[in-house]
């Protein structure tokens, strides 16, 4: 079998060309953007990942002093989907995951202004709010089939 033919051949080529195509195309990128560009990018990507990583919850750069970093920490967004979830258990009392999802879509049918959303959408940020505090399990109904489920309640922790 010849050389480029052979899989394992290939393999330890292309581990070794890996790492010298990843330095020539950082050096590149770095020689192609002036030194002062190169930290607002770096700051801005840092951002990007932050944000990225919890985009429910206010930043704070590294190079912010701290009353922005404790203003950031005091600072929850939790987004329209999340809002009209809230908005349904503060209206309409206790519900289960089916009943959140057909008073919210029926919110957004007399006019409210949310987001469109699966009924799995809402439950995943159902559950986001059950675990950030918001809401809690306060019993226990059945579903359409006849089936067990939660039902979720405001904890009147956070607002």
């Amino acid at each position: 079998m010849r050389g480029e033919n052979n899989p394992e051949v290939r393999n330890s080529q292309r581990e070794r060309a890996l790492p010298l195509f990843e330095q020539a195309v950082s050096g590149a990128r770095d020689l192609a953007v002036p030194a002062e560009n190169r930290v607002l990018r770096e700051t801005k990507l840092e951002t990007r990942v932050a944000n990225s990583l919890s985009p429910d919850i206010a930043h704070a750069r590294k190079t912010d002093g701290p009353n922005s970093h404790a203003a950031a920490a005091r600072v929850t967004n939790i987004g329209p989907t999340k809002e009209g979830i809230l908005e349904v258990l503060r209206l309409y009392g206790p519900s289960t995951d089916e009943r959140i999802a057909f008073l919210y879509h029926g919110l957004r049918a007399v006019g409210k202004q949310l987001p469109e959303s699966s009924p799995s959408g809402l439950r995943t940020r159902r559950a986001w709010l059950v675990q950030n505090g918001f809401v809690k399990e306060v019993g226990t109904g059945t579903t359409k089939a006849n089936r067990p489920c939660a039902i979720w309640g405001l904890t009147g922790e956070k607002k």
